[in-house]
């Protein structure tokens, strides 16, 4: 039986279940396994990340009125969600209707023309609303011999108080100090940092904003992130070594079972 190849581009999320159980990675990455039904959480997600991005890049790369970009950029969000139909999750509502009020709500917070996080400007006039990246690692691809590239996509690069910081959009339940906690060591955040620097922009950081879809309320918070070069450093050396394992994995054509409730079991459940 022909081997499927490895893939060109690894990003955080195929790190993170790698790690969590090279099983997972292998179904999902390698074999392109698709579960039964798409994730609520990814598609509304994704759903309100286009939305934003079009209402921006209406106002300050087009010109268009506020009212005119708000319209476009929810325009864009309902389009991409569709009229698909999700089972009930087990908390929270990432239902159309209930994005559509969390889109009303984030630029009532964060108004297009008073946020104080500005999407940069190149000087060819383009904004940086979708940073995404592609960087070569120092390991090589068992299928095509080329450096393994590790890849990700962040929703702006944006100017604050002087500085320039990478901006991510997160969609959830429930927001608060263990929310926030969350992304103290995350990999996500140091490798767009990372990105960042390496494609020339001299990032001070990370901010994530938290959108919380409740039943009965939309919540808002905001985390601004920092990475020192040593924990850049780490998260390098860290991903090289994981990258080695895939690699291993993929060669030996055996992919590691976590089993374990931390995996198979949890938040959400196994697609698997």
């Amino acid at each position: 039986m022909t081997k499927a190849p490895f893939p060109d581009v690894v990003d955080n999320t195929m790190r993170g279940d790698f790690v969590l159980c090279p099983k997972k990675m292998e179904y999902s990455f390698i074999e392109n396994w698709a579960p039964a039904f798409p994730s609520v959480h990814l598609h509304a997600g994704g759903a309100f990340a286009a939305g934003l991005e079009s209402a921006r890049r209406a106002y300050w790369e087009h010109q268009k009125p506020k009212s005119e970009a708000l319209a476009a950029g929810l325009k864009t969000m309902m389009e991409f969600y569709g009229d698909v139909v999700f089972p009930e999750t087990r908390s929270g509502d990432k239902s159309l209707d209930n994005m559509i009020r969390a889109f009303d709500s984030y630029f009532q917070r964060y108004g297009l023309d008073t946020d104080p996080l500005k999407p940069f400007r190149l000087p060819n006039g383009k904004i940086m609303v979708e940073f995404t990246f592609a960087i070569p690692t120092e390991v090589k691809n068992p299928s095509t011999g080329n450096p393994i590239l590790y890849g990700g996509r962040s929703d702006m690069i944006a100017e604050m108080n002087g500085q320039l910081w990478v901006t991510d959009e997160k969609t959830t339940s429930a927001l608060g100090n263990a929310w926030a906690e969350q992304w103290d060591l995350e990999s996500q955040f140091t490798g767009y940092v990372a990105a960042a620097k390496m494609y020339g922009y001299p990032v001070a950081g990370a901010v994530i904003r938290g959108v919380g879809l409740l039943k009965t309320k939309i919540t808002h918070q905001e985390v601004i992130l920092t990475r020192s070069s040593w924990i850049i450093e780490r998260w390098w050396q860290q991903l090289h070594r994981d990258l080695k394992r895939m690699v291993q994995c993929w060669e030996e054509g055996v992919w590691d079972l976590a089993l374990s409730k931390n995996a198979c079991a949890a938040y959400g459940g196994c697609a698997f």
